[in-house]
């Protein structure tokens, strides 16, 4: 239930939305056994139509009470249509809410949470929780306080007219709720692992699709349908396991009821015919006991619900509740310029791993230098770009940004001032014109076509047939991935920003096209600070200082012509490439 309330707080500006839902049905309800007692005083006057006398004493209070019961069931209907209308916007304008604060929450949690974890057992996560949670303050705000303000009134009314068929029906309520709830403890369980299974059939599900091309081209589809249909099966497995239980509670509920219903009625026949109810009060508490009986299945289903969504918005809740494990201080003020960085004496390893990406690593980054990182796979390249791009924080040293400490900055605003090009292009399945413009929103299309130029992505792109209104497809399997990369080096250009990093930006071009961007990343990059991360060594040769890494440690450093003269692993490696060059 606390997972409940903690998303109650999330949409606390519709609070008054709901509480006026909940005051509807209040009113709703009591309009609903309103009915009946004006039918019982109706039906009860007229037993006394005996005489010309008694027609024209009661017939005056006989058109009243018509009325007066036209007018309750006018009223009845208006306020159907009302509780129709109001409670469904309110649950239309409570999603829209819990769906922003999501992707908000989402969006602040550290790269390290994504990395972590599956993506599509987190969204599994959000949408069953949110969607359970949704179903259940619509039946909680409406359905709930209908049932037991109905419920409730009935049995008060009841006891006016008959007593003992009020304590009969308040005793059946009690034990009709202790059963279900104890069923409901059984079913706890099963629902937990409904969930589990669930969400790992929806990570193979999803990462299916991200990745197709390469399942694909592993020939690997029928280990991922054999894995997905694994889970599929186990979720059917507790799902039936589930639906037997309930199955057996129905046989129970429907004996309860018997017994119930058979008790009331002997108890109201017997009252009849010792005189003790009349022919209204009959109709009377025979309705009431049907508004019971009727009301008391969907109360404790309510109950169960409640159970069952606890569950599944728990695990939301988990994801909501958790905290970027990497936060800017609370004095941390917005980086204006940045015109050097650097690293002193950087330590840092991934969270749960012994071993460290990088170790010791010191360098500055001024304008207009360009620092190169060179070495094999696994080295730390990648983890030094994570920490420049403030992704984490270092386990001990200091990141510099204009020589002052990097966490008196926040890290939005040091992002909007860099320019990265990743090995992994990330492409939206949207248009060309939108990929770009992504980076800089209010760009014109004339420095959209500017940027695609500066990088040659207008060479393919005025190709295509529909230019830069093309559609990318997901994460941009309808471009090659050279074509990939130079619209992501042209969004690095439209962003204009201050700090370039080339983390294997032009892997995939061929040696054409990598002259043709190099010529226009050299504008770019005039006057910036900016670090390149290639294992092409001849894209590096014009860079100020070239660091080599081995281990997570720099082993070597300085430019081209010296590496090449102190004849070490740089320089074995250069000639390597060299030698491979020519023989090709």
């Amino acid at each position: 239930m606390k997972s409940l309330f903690y998303i109650l707080k999330l949409i606390k500006p519709l609070r008054k939305r709901i509480i006026g839902v909940i005051f509807l049905s209040f009113l709703f309800s009591l309009i609903g056994v309103a009915r009946p007692y004006i039918i019982r005083i109706i039906i009860n006057e007229s037993t006394k139509l005996n005489s010309s006398i008694a027609i024209k004493t009661i017939a005056p209070i006989f058109i009243k009470l018509i009325i007066l019961l036209i007018f309750f069931q006018l009223l009845y209907s208006i306020f159907n249509y009302i509780t129709y209308r109001v409670p469904a916007n309110t649950e239309i304008t409570t999603e829209k809410l819990l769906k922003k604060i999501i992707f908000y929450r989402l969006s602040k949690l550290s790269v390290e949470f994504f990395e972590t974890n599956r993506s599509g057992a987190i969204l599994e996560k959000i949408n069953r929780g949110a969607n359970n949670f949704l179903n259940w303050l619509r039946d909680s705000s409406w359905m709930f306080a209908d049932n037991i303000t109905t419920l409730i009134v009935s049995i008060i009314f009841l006891a006016t007219v008959s007593p003992l068929v009020s304590l009969i029906l308040f005793l059946f309520t009690l034990l009709y709720s202790f059963t279900f709830l104890t069923i409901d403890k059984k079913v706890r369980p099963i629902n937990k692992k409904i969930s589990k299974h669930s969400q790992k059939a929806y990570s193979y599900l999803t990462e299916t699709f991200t990745h197709l091309t390469t399942i694909r081209s592993l020939s690997v589809e029928k280990i991922i349908q054999k894995n997905y249909n694994r889970e599929i099966d186990k979720m059917s497995h507790f799902s039936k396991k589930e639906t037997t239980i309930w199955a057996k509670s129905i046989f129970i509920r429907d004996i309860l009821i018997l017994l119930a219903t058979v008790s009331c009625i002997s108890i109201i026949v017997y009252q009849m015919l010792i005189g003790k109810l009349k022919a209204g009060d009959l109709v009377f508490v025979i309705l009431l006991t049907q508004n019971i009986v009727f009301n008391i299945n969907p109360l404790v289903r309510f109950i169960s619900q409640t159970s069952r969504t606890a569950v599944f918005v728990n695990e939301m809740v988990e994801v909501l509740k958790t905290k970027p494990t990497f936060k800017d201080k609370k004095d941390a003020k917005r980086l204006s310029r940045l015109s050097s960085i650097e690293f002193k004496n950087v330590t840092f390893r991934y969270p749960n791993i012994g071993k460290y990406a990088v170790k010791n690593i010191s360098f500055k980054i001024i304008n207009g230098k360009n620092l190169a990182l060179v070495g094999p796979s696994g080295v730390g390249k990648s983890t030094i770009t994570k920490l420049l791009l403030r992704f984490y924080q270092p386990v001990s040293g200091q990141i510099l940004i204009n020589d002052q400490d990097a966490s008196n900055f926040t890290q939005e605003s040091i992002r909007q001032k860099i320019g990265a090009v990743l090995q992994d292009v990330a492409l939206f399945n949207t248009t060309i014109m939108e990929n770009l413009k992504i980076s800089y929103p209010s760009a014109t299309s004339k420095q959209v076509i500017a940027s695609a130029k500066q990088s040659f992505a207008d060479e393919f792109i005025d190709k295509l047939p529909k230019k830069y209104k093309t559609l990318v497809g997901e994460r941009g399997v309808k471009l090659s991935g050279g074509q990939k990369q130079r619209v992501a080096i042209a969004r690095a250009i439209l962003k204009n920003p201050q700090l370039i990093i080339l983390d294997e930006a032009m892997s995939s071009l061929d040696s054409v096209s990598e002259k043709l961007v190099q010529s226009g990343l050299k504008e770019l990059m005039k006057d910036r600070p900016s670090l390149t991360i290639a294992h092409r060594l001849s894209t590096l040769m014009h860079a100020d200082e070239i660091l080599v890494l081995k281990s997570g440690q720099i082993t070597e450093r300085g430019n081209h012509k010296s590496l090449l003269k102190r004849d070490g692993f740089y320089a074995k490696l250069f000639k390597m490439q060299s030698l491979t060059n020519i023989e090709s």
